[in-house]
């Protein structure tokens, strides 16, 4: 498995999937946590446009994060986008809480891939201008 930084073990944060076991990894660990934070990386700003997401970040509370990569034009793409889509769908069915900063962008571009979030969404942007309206 690839660490997308390297360096210590204890600086590495985040995992690349590129295998049908590390993507099984992911979805246990992801699907077990009360928090799970997100951001998804998408080939534009519009869904009507048909942009659509290229790759996802996942990170469940006090783990390493993950990135899954779906649509990457330089990428050779090992598990079937259709899998990747239906781990997807068992992350987020799953969830209590999500956080994600923008979630309405992130929530828009998921649900066009067939994927429902159960759990409550916190939107950080949100957050941060009842912090701070300034």
């Amino acid at each position: 498995m690839r660490d997308l930084f390297s360096g210590p073990e204890e600086c590495k944060i985040a995992r690349l999937v590129e295998t049908a076991d590390q993507l099984t990894e992911c979805v246990r660990e992801c699907s077990d946590t009360r928090f799970l934070t997100f951001d998804v990386e998408t080939t534009g700003f519009y869904t009507f446009k048909s942009h659509r997401i290229c790759g996802i970040g996942l990170k469940a509370a006090d783990r390493k994060g993950w990135y899954i990569p779906m649509r990457h034009e330089n990428h050779e793409h090992k598990i079937p986008l259709e899998t990747v889509l239906r781990a997807l769908s068992d992350i987020f069915g799953t969830a209590p809480q999500l956080i994600a900063h923008n979630a309405k962008f992130d929530l828009e571009f998921l649900r066009v891939e067939g994927i429902e979030p159960s759990g409550f969404c916190h939107d950080t942007m949100v957050m941060a201008h009842l912090e701070n309206e300034n």
